[in-house]
């Protein structure tokens, strides 16, 4: 029961709200010379059921419907913004989860680097399946910014 308590606690004090009134500082952030391509860093703890070739899967699927094509990040470029999606899970019990994951853009050259802190993560409980569909639905989201500042609509 105490755990449960807690769990339930964390869930209300981290929430994110909606993503109603982005800013205008966001979209001048992520406005890019080549919108067709975007490249992608991820890595999800050893403690998920969900991967980190998962997340991949998850994060190249949604560039690649909306027509965008997917870069894996393998070293830092000037002037290049990446879509960062980090991953951590606690098991509360057997295939049951508390999971929290991050997804910002992100820039990191030239120094200092930059995570524009307009946050689309999510805080939640689940098995794996729940977590995809979560993760999904907010690579969604933060794809869909992109492509409205960078394809001007």
């Amino acid at each position: 029961m105490k755990h449960r308590l807690y769990t339930l606690l964390a869930l209300l004090m981290f929430s994110q709200p909606g993503q109603a009134g982005v800013p205008g500082w966001f979209y001048q952030s992520i406005k890019v010379d080549n919108p067709n391509q975007l490249a992608y860093w991820t890595k999800a703890a050893a403690s998920c059921p969900v991967t980190t070739t998962d997340v991949e899967d998850i994060i190249e699927g949604v560039f690649i419907r909306s027509r965008v094509k997917p870069l894996k990040l393998t070293a830092f470029e000037p002037e290049n913004i990446y879509l960062e999606v980090s991953l951590s899970c606690f098991e509360q019990n057997e295939n049951h989860f508390v999971y929290d994951f991050s997804i910002h853009f992100s820039r990191a050259l030239p120094y200092p680097s930059v995570k524009f802190n307009w946050d689309f993560g999510y805080l939640g409980i689940g098995n794996g399946t729940a977590i995809t569909i979560a993760i999904k639905g907010r690579v969604e989201d933060a794809i869909t910014e992109y492509i409205k500042v960078n394809f001007d609509l």
